[in-house]
């Protein structure tokens, strides 16, 4: 019995260390997927590059359809979106990105828990719900990339798929 009991507290007292989000990881370096996480989610001045949204820590961008959020999602986690939760662990443990499907309006959250980037958590929505709820400027315009083709609704007129535009 007193076997089973220390089993089961270690088990929950590595589940806890797994689902707790700390960016303060000491490596010096950035490592190859947070130097292209940053890229992907912050301005040149280091800020989060997209609209704040009702709540603490809470960011939002908005999109034509579920089909647009998945590719906007996959490219956080690894181009891999199934109909279920997905944690990405960054190697080096310099932390993680975990890809939750939302409902009704939200199509995906999307939690950042990266080394040296603000902890905060992305809401892919569909854009013609969140014309009334950005809190930075004015609820944001349509844009379309003319590189990659992708239409998203924010105040900010970067693509926000701009990393994959390397390759074309």
């Amino acid at each position: 019995m007193k076997r089973i009991v220390i089993l089961t507290i270690s088990i929950l007292a590595i589940l806890a260390g797994v689902t707790v989000c700390n960016n303060k990881v000491t490596p010096d370096n950035d490592n190859k997927e947070v130097k292209e996480l940053k890229a992907m989610i912050l301005n040149e001045d280091g800020t989060i590059a997209f609209d704040k949204a009702a709540g603490n820590d809470r960011y939002q961008i908005g999109v034509e359809n579920r089909e647009d959020a998945a590719k906007l999602a996959g490219m956080f986690a690894e181009n891999i979106i199934a109909e279920d939760n997905y944690t990405r662990t960054l190697q080096d443990g310099m932390g993680t990105v975990t890809v939750s499907l939302g409902k009704a309006s939200i199509y995906y959250s999307v939690q950042f828990c990266v080394k040296d980037i603000p902890e905060f958590t992305l809401l892919i929505k569909n854009a013609k719900t969140i014309a009334g709820d950005i809190t930075r400027g004015q609820g944001g315009t349509y844009h379309k990339c003319p590189v990659c083709g992708f239409n998203w609704r924010s105040t900010s007129n970067t693509c926000p798929m701009t990393t994959k535009h390397a390759g074309q």
